[in-house]
Formats: C-alpha cells, structure tokens, sequence
C-alpha cells in the first residue's frame, strides 16, 4: 500500500531532468544529490543529513542510475533476533561498507494530531516539518523490519530523508544509511534523539550497554547528583549566606 499516494506533489509540476545514462556526478545536473554507486559521498554531512533527491521518472536516465538507491529497495541482508535485554533486535548478517543504504523506515503516514490520540507511540518518527503541516510515520501496525531497529547511544545508522517519487518536503522517506563501517553479525541501531528520552525515560533506560551510554540508569543517577550538587552550591541572589533554616531552629518551641 502507497500511504504517500494519496498526499504527494506531482512530478509534472516540476521541470524534467535531462541527464546521461549513468548520471554522473560531475556533469548531469538531476546528481547534485550525495549518491555515487549505490553510497553517500565522502563529503556527506553525517552530523546533520541533508536531503536527497533521487531521479525519479522524470528523468531521462536508467533503473541503473548511481542515483537510484532507496526507490530500488532492501539490498542488505538483516537478520531479525532476539537480543540480551533490549528485546528484538536487527543485525547485519554481511559486512556493510560507510555510507551504504541499509533499510527504509516504513508504516503509516498520520498527521501529528493523529499521533497525540494514539495509546502506543513507541513506533512513531517524526517527520521533522519545520513549517505547516506535522507528519510522523507509525510502524505499529504497519512497517517492515526497519520496526525492530533499537536505540544505540554509539549508532551505526542515520536516517536520511529522501525523495522519490514527489518533491512535496513535508513527506519524505525516511531511510537508514550506515555511518560507519558495519561487521557481520553487528547489531543495527540509531539514536532515537533527546525528545523519545525526555519521555521514555521515565519508564525505562537504555539498555545498549555502550561504555559512553547517556541513557542508562547510572548516566540518568550521574545527572540528577550533578544538577543537585550544581543548585545546592549556587549561592542566593543577594550575595548573602541564608540563614533562614537556622533562626527557624532557634526560634522554634521546645
């Protein structure tokens, strides 16, 4: 099921690309994109992912274009397991090279008002709309393997957003690339981002067991003692020493 069908821009808006058969980089105009063989450029700005846009069928190039990689779909092979402590999981079952499209986050395409009426959120990725309209993806109830993808404080995915078929920026797909190079039989996993701690955190830690982890329960106890220790060491606006506790003792009845 298309759940972009029914809200995506239509191509015939835009002007058509003309570009070579193999679309390179440095002379067709549609490859101003960051893809190259099947990868993100060395110069790819993993810290924070710009977006992409692949040629699509308005452009005069082939299925073989270096810059089609996610409309072609799952090339990695991953493997769905049950993990130590974190549940299911997804791991890599063959070496992944820097840059290389692992999987795409698939589910259903609700509107932000949708999403705050929904019981379970733990499947929701917000789309990240900076004006109008908010859109998330919930894989609840409708996803691929991209759902058991955990949370890692030392990730070794991204989630680029990319676009395909449409050039409407508030719906993208949401595709994982890896950071860094991958082994077999590594788990996957990308940062879930401050917002989900801010609130699940409350019910639960991380659990990925890395040694620089910001989430599990020791880093959260590390925290709270140094923010207690910052604010009982601030001293009060006047300047002056609060004596308040102390004439309370004294003037206090025995």
């Amino acid at each position: 099921m298309n759940l972009f069908k029914k809200r995506q821009l239509s191509l015939d808006l835009f002007p058509a690309v003309v570009c070579t058969h193999t679309c390179s980089v440095t002379s067709s105009f549609c490859c101003l994109a960051s893809l190259q063989d099947g990868r993100l450029l060395p110069e790819f700005n993993m810290a924070e992912p710009p977006l992409i846009f692949e040629c699509n069928h308005a452009c005069s190039c082939w299925r073989t274009c270096r810059n089609r990689v996610v409309q072609n779909g799952l090339r990695a092979r991953l493997q769905l397991y049950r993990t130590k402590k974190m549940g299911w999981g997804v791991r890599s079952m063959q070496d992944i090279p820097l840059g290389t499209f692992v999987c795409e986050y698939v589910g259903e395409l609700i509107s932000d008002a949708e999403a705050d009426v929904r019981e379970e959120d733990s499947y929701l990725f917000d789309l990240d709309n900076k004006d109008g309209e908010v859109y998330c993806i919930d894989a609840r109830f409708y996803g691929n393997i991209s759902r058991f993808i955990n949370h890692l404080c030392e990730p070794n995915l991204i989630p680029v957003r990319v676009f395909m078929s449409h050039q409407d920026l508030r719906f993208p797909r949401i595709a994982f690339f890896s950071s860094r190079p991958i082994q077999a039989g590594e788990e996957i996993g990308f940062d879930y981002g401050e917002r989900f701690w801010d609130i699940k955190g409350k019910y639960f830690s991380c659990q990925c067991g890395s040694p620089k982890c910001r989430h599990s329960s020791a880093a959260l106890a590390h925290r709270q003692a140094s923010t207690s220790s910052s604010s009982s060491q601030e001293p009060p606006e006047n300047g002056l020493p609060d004596t308040s506790s102390t004439s309370a003792v004294v003037a206090a009845p025995f």
